[in-house]
């Protein structure tokens, strides 16, 4: 179907509220090979 495949990893992590996690990914080239859209 044209998917690719990236590793993402994780390089850190925020607690905003309990019910809310935030993570910091590394993209492993993502945006490189695919670019920016305009809804991300």
């Amino acid at each position: 179907m044209g998917a690719k495949d990236f590793a993402l990893g994780v390089t850190g992590r925020a607690q905003v509220t309990p019910d809310f996690l935030r993570l910091h990914l590394r993209d492993g080239g993502l945006l490189e090979r695919c670019g920016i859209h305009p809804a991300m």
